[in-house]
């Protein structure tokens, strides 16, 4: 009988230390469609609140790309499936409508601590947050 295997996460627990969370899938994957093992360099995108936002990793450890409103640079560091960002720079401009929103993006991005990249999907966790960005 084929049986799904669980594979434990860390996952943000409102109010509390990391948690276990299950993902059935992860570890079921019969004709190998789920790659675990990416590395976060690419293109990605997202949005926060209906503001679109772009962010790509490259190969030396430099970050970048849209917050909304701003561009942003800075660095990151992988080790493992935990990663740090920032601090990251930001050019200043005024978008109304848009600063709440790109305030929550670089807040988050620079308190991640793990991350879980595909070909097509990268989620970067925060002790109270859940990034998803999809490939561009």
């Amino acid at each position: 009988a084929n049986v799904a295997k669980y594979k434990v996460e860390s996952a943000p627990n409102p109010g509390g230390p990391w948690t276990p969370m299950l993902n059935p899938v992860a570890d079921f994957d019969p004709v190998g469609l789920v790659d675990y093992d990416r590395s976060p360099v690419g293109d990605w995108r997202t949005s926060t609140d209906g503001v679109k936002q772009t962010i790509t990793f490259d190969k030396q450890g430099k970050v970048y790309g849209d917050s909304g409103c701003n561009r942003f640079t800075g660095g990151y560091k992988v080790k493992g499936d935990r990663i740090t960002i920032g601090p990251l720079a930001s050019t200043m401009m005024f978008c109304e409508g848009k600063m709440d929103a790109e305030q929550a993006f670089l807040t988050k991005l620079q308190a991640a601590v793990s991350y879980q990249a595909t070909k097509k999907t990268l989620k970067i966790f925060t002790p109270k947050d859940l990034m998803t960005f999809k490939a561009s």
